[in-house]
């Protein structure tokens, strides 16, 4: 046998021990998770919703493919609801702030803050606890606004026309009118109704 055989053998099994070694202390020991797919009475980021106490729902994803990873479980939530973009971002729900909930539910998980009005922008993110008691981080943000709740709330007037704005085709006859805005612009919403029919084009 050759003399330098027992030394290359001891140190491949050295490299192999340090190896394993290595990957037993990076392996993950707890598990990771992400709140995504947040949904307001089913939809993304919905637009004037009618619900007083609106409908929310999330979802929790993994993150890692470990085995251990598999059987991940909610064991509470916590959910902010703020007016604001600004007052979300600082981790305040001036609207809700549910503070941490031991529910596993994560469907329909119905609104229970302050009593929201017609034209309100809401804007939201949620946590959630693993059966572990590990907290993931906040999820992306998500908003919805509200329509109008009350037949009061609908203020607009009827849209009058000269004759020459009245559209023969098709049958029967439709008005159309056209409007310029000349100021900056943050946020606009149109409020609009025909009796079920219309058509709204906005720059052509």
């Amino acid at each position: 046998m050759n003399r330098h055989t027992p030394f290359i053998f001891a140190a491949l099994l050295l490299a192999s021990l340090a190896s394993l070694l290595w990957r037993c202390q990076t392996k993950p020991t707890q598990q990771a998770e992400e709140v995504t797919t947040l949904r307001c009475e089913y939809l993304e980021n919905p637009l004037g919703i009618d619900a007083e106490k609106p409908r929310l729902s999330w979802v929790i994803e993994e993150r890692t493919q470990m085995p251990e990873a598999r059987d991940l479980k909610q064991t509470a939530y916590q959910m902010l609801v703020a007016s604001s973009e600004e007052m979300l971002n600082k981790d305040k729900g001036d609207l809700w702030d549910s503070g941490k909930m031991a529910f596993d539910q994560s469907i329909q998980v119905e609104y229970k803050g302050k009593p929201l009005e017609s034209r309100m922008q809401c804007y939201w993110k949620v946590r959630i606890w693993d059966q572990d008691g590990k907290a993931t981080a906040w999820s992306t943000p998500a908003y919805w606004s509200m329509g109008l709740l009350k037949p009061e709330d609908f203020t607009a007037k009827w849209i009058g026309v000269s004759q020459s704005e009245v559209t023969e085709w098709p049958k029967p006859r439709y008005l159309r009118r056209e409007f310029t805005i000349d100021r900056a612009i943050h946020r606009a919403t149109v409020y609009a109704t025909a009796l079920g029919l219309y058509e709204l084009r906005l720059n052509g």
